[in-house]
């Protein structure tokens, strides 16, 4: 991780970057429950769902986490996934530090945003 040298606004359509989805307005955060002895918090909206949860039953100091995700595209189809991230990633990825991932200036470049890390997150205030 390294301090963040720039940042690039996102072309806004209506006051949100491009590819920003207005289905994410919808998302909360949903009671926190426990499924084979890990706490897990969801994130959920009417079309996505993020979980968020640590990748080892073991506590560790560096903290290891999925972010498991499930976007609804119709009733058909979906499309499921899960990405690994550190605490300095999680921190980074929800705004609470001013971190971004070794290979997010590109996708700071091309699309604007405050942090990004390729093919794990981006994001743009909150």
């Amino acid at each position: 991780m390294k301090e963040l040298t720039s940042v690039k606004n996102p072309e806004t359509v209506m006051g949100q970057p491009v590819w920003w989805h207005h289905h994410g307005t919808k998302m909360q955060v949903n009671e926190r429950k426990t499924y084979f002895k890990k706490s897990v918090l969801a994130i959920e909206g009417s079309a996505a769902r993020l979980s968020i949860f640590r990748a080892s039953l073991v506590s560790t100091d560096h903290g290891d986490w999925f972010i498991g995700y499930e976007l609804s595209h119709s009733s058909q189809c979906k499309t499921i996934g899960r990405v690994y991230l550190d605490n300095d990633h999680l921190s980074a990825a929800f705004g609470l530090n001013d971190l971004s991932g070794e290979f997010g200036d590109s996708l700071i470049e091309r699309y604007g945003a405050d942090s990004a890390e390729q093919g794990t997150y981006i994001r743009w205030q909150n």
